[in-house]
């Protein structure tokens, strides 16, 4: 669960990260991961997950502008357009991107 080395941003990783870990997917980020006890002990763990990929994110992200183009990029490559699903997650991937720490949603003036 240590991103603390990834000091350059690159969104595709980021995305692998948000997917595997909105996914259910911990075995990727801790050895044993299939030894919690419960659900309680996931879903604390994927908390801590999100918020540790929150902050690489906010000390690899210089200018949001550049994130944007970023996401752009990640959305030409994405397979949304038929996929329900994926478009699904990359909605919840823009709205983490752009969200201010601990914001629930997002005002568009």
């Amino acid at each position: 669960m240590d991103y603390s080395n990834s000091t350059q941003f690159d969104v595709f990783d980021i995305y692998r990260r948000f997917s595997d870990i909105k996914s259910g997917n911990i075995n990727s980020f801790r050895e044993g991961a299939d030894m919690f006890n419960d659900d309680a002990e996931k879903i604390k763990f994927s908390r801590e997950a999100m918020a540790q990929l929150l902050k690489v994110v906010d000390l690899s992200v210089n200018e949001r502008i550049m994130m944007l183009d970023e996401l752009h990029k990640l959305m030409l490559h994405l397979n949304i357009m038929g996929d329900f699903s994926e478009f699904s997650n990359f909605y919840d991937f823009v709205f983490f991107m752009c969200r201010e720490n601990g914001q629930k949603n997002i005002t568009v003036s």
